[in-house]
């Protein structure tokens, strides 16, 4: 999983041909009206011309699997609200080596930061499209409109429940208790855009699965298809479905014997 110093600079090459901009106006009010995330965007409270003004700051962008947004240590000088697929989140060692650090799903908002800098990077997982602002336009927006505080109250809880999610995971006693708690969070989180029993999106690859839980690619794989087998969940082409929650959560929940 090592990864050269030098991908910081070929994930620039790569996202200046890959990301497809859109101009300025070109259609912008049709796509927000067809916006599937709307209601859990940082949009949603927003109305009449507040909602025209905030619309007019947005540039679509859409970016191919394994595109970057931006690389930490970029300048913040953009902020992203995702609006379909998978962001993957990562910071990169000294010597190379990248650790996920968590994925943004749509209507999360990521590359705001209290600093100037980005503290980590972030590409797509699979195909992704955002809306993105400029920092400036976008944070002197918000001073001026303040109902779109809630929207962004909201999405700094999710960041908050991410955390805790990490936090339960990575303090999980064995494998599949770390595996269990990721899939039902995922399902957590992605349940207000979906229905009961729709495949939860996995775009990511085993291996960043494995790197973000701290488990091997081969665990992954195995405890993937254990629960497969035992009825817990159904592997779909691009995700998996969970079938009985409840089994799942007593995996998490369950305590190793002394």
């Amino acid at each position: 999983m090592a990864i050269s110093l030098r991908v910081g600079q070929a994930y620039r090459d790569a996202g200046a041909q890959a990301v497809l901009r859109r101009p300025a106006g070109s259609g912008v009010a049709v796509d927000c009206d067809r916006c599937g995330i709307r209601p859990r965007s940082i949009c949603a409270n927003a109305v009449g011309n507040e909602w025209d003004a905030f619309v007019a700051l947005a540039r679509p962008r859409s970016y191919a699997a394994r595109s970057p947004l931006f690389m930490e240590g970029d300048p913040a000088d953009t902020v992203f609200n995702v609006t379909a697929g998978v962001v993957r989140m990562f910071r990169l060692s000294r010597g190379g080596q990248y650790q996920i650090v968590g994925f943004a799903l749509a209507g999360d908002v990521i590359g705001s930061t209290e600093g100037a800098n980005h503290t980590f990077s972030a590409d797509a997982a699979g195909r992704v499209s955002v809306c993105s602002f400029s920092a400036r336009s976008f944070w002197a927006f918000v001073d001026r409109h303040p109902s779109l505080l809630r929207g962004l109250y909201l999405a700094a809880v999710r960041r908050i429940d991410l955390a805790h999610d990490q936090m339960a995971m990575m303090g999980a006693e064995s494998a599949r208790q770390k595996l269990a708690q990721f899939l039902l969070a995922l399902e957590r989180r992605s349940r207000p855009l979906s229905r009961a029993g729709m495949v939860v999106p996995l775009p990511m690859t085993r291996r960043d699965i494995g790197n973000y839980l701290d488990l091997s690619l081969w665990t992954v794989s195995r405890l993937l298809n254990r629960f497969a087998r035992q009825g817990l969940i159904e592997i779909a082409p691009r995700g998996v479905r969970i079938l009985r929650p409840a089994a799942l959560d007593a995996i998490v929940n369950e305590i190793a014997s002394p």
